[in-house]
């Protein structure tokens, strides 16, 4: 699955995986913001190594949407690969970093120790 493609199929915006980066979102949007990413999620889980295949890209924007559509959904298959990815860095490594700690918190003590 093309998810660029698929996301921009539901939301009508070709770059609709930026809102992930929004930190303004309007109040009247975020309901219908956040379902078009669980949508997205629910096709990902059902697509085989989707998640696995969004996390291996070198594409910053892959790892976005798969953080996104993992919180979303409080999805907590893919901890591994979250911590690959982050270990071998990202543009978004911040963005892991919450998503491993809100899906993951206990795991994460030591994974992210404390400075």
């Amino acid at each position: 699955m093309n998810v660029f493609k698929r996301l921009e199929e539901l939301s009508n915006d070709g770059s609709f995986y930026l809102k992930a980066l929004d930190l303004s979102f309007q109040p009247f949007e975020v309901e219908s913001d956040l379902s078009i990413f669980s949508a997205l999620a629910t096709e990902l889980e059902t697509e085989h190594a989707g998640y696995e295949t969004l996390l291996l890209d070198v594409n910053w924007r892959s790892h976005l949407i798969a953080c996104m559509c993992l919180i979303v959904s409080e999805n907590k298959s893919h901890l591994e690969e979250l911590k690959n990815r982050f270990k071998n860095g990202s543009m978004v490594s911040p963005q892991i970093a919450v998503v491993m700690a809100r899906l993951h918190f206990r795991e994460m003590m030591d994974f992210f120790p404390a400075i």
